[in-house]
């Protein structure tokens, strides 16, 4: 899977950009599992802030670290924004669409 599918997957869970959109919020861009999961509560499906702490400790956050759009320390607990994770992906699209091998592989699956 490229970096940009990874991005897109990330984002296409509501409740990632929940998690986003709290952290991008903060004027340090830091928040704990435990005060994501207190304050999305409401927004998940998980029946108790138990088990969307554990969602967001297994899946989310892990999902959101590996597309690059947040730092997640499992073992603190810690979640971190990562501010430019867009123009990552715009330029990663800039550069795949100038790629010559790219357009044909676009092309030949276009007819």
């Amino acid at each position: 899977m490229s970096h940009l599918d990874t991005v897109f997957t990330a984002l296409a869970h509501p409740l990632r950009r929940e998690v986003l959109s709290v952290l991008s919020g903060r004027d340090d861009g830091v928040a704990e599992i435990e005060e994501l999961a207190e304050r999305l509560e409401g927004v998940s499906e998980a029946e108790s802030t138990a088990r969307l702490r554990a969602a967001l400790h297994h899946t989310h956050l892990p999902t959101l670290d590996e597309a690059g759009l947040a730092e997640y320390d499992p073992r603190s607990g810690a979640v971190r924004y990562r501010e430019s994770p867009m123009k990552e992906l715009v330029e990663s699209a800039v550069r795949s669409s100038r790629d010559p091998r790219s357009r044909k592989s676009r092309s030949s699956t276009d007819s």
